[in-house]
């Protein structure tokens, strides 16, 4: 990770990422693979969203690594700070805060609800552009 970390660059990664994951563009310009890649992308902004982002957040030096959480929350805006809190406190309750005596810790916890919010908000961008493309390809094949 760089020395300045900044907001960008957890977009830039998280849009680098993202884009591993969504289905392939149709490799032959047929109708019915572009509705076929429709149906693939609504089922997958659907149904596996979260476990997506999960996953790939999970596997990132940022979530594993501690230390980072402070820098991560650092180059947050303030209102993806709170909803990444948010995120945190209803999934773990107050508890934590009891129990944790690390800030380091407490900071990387609430650091990966921010990456995992921020992911899910790209590939949510991201799926929702590709359905608009799948869906004037199909109307301009349909058209013809």
């Amino acid at each position: 990770m760089s020395d300045n970390l900044t907001y960008k660059t957890i977009l830039d990664r998280c849009k680098s990422d993202v884009l591993e994951y969504i289905p392939a563009l149709p490799m032959d310009g047929s109708l019915n693979s572009w509705e076929t890649y429709l149906d693939q992308l609504e089922s997958w902004r659907d149904d596996s969203l979260y476990e997506h982002a999960s996953e790939s957040v999970e596997s990132w030096d940022w979530s594993i690594y501690t230390h980072y959480g402070f820098e991560i929350l650092d180059a947050l805006p303030s209102d993806e700070m709170r909803q990444a809190e948010s995120s945190f406190f209803e999934v773990w309750g107050h508890e934590p805060i009891e129990t944790l005596n690390d800030p380091y810790d407490m900071a990387s916890r609430i650091a990966y609800f921010a990456l995992l919010n921020i992911w899910q908000e790209v590939a949510q961008e991201c799926v929702e552009e590709l359905i608009e493309l799948a869906q004037n390809q199909i109307e301009n094949m349909e058209s013809v």
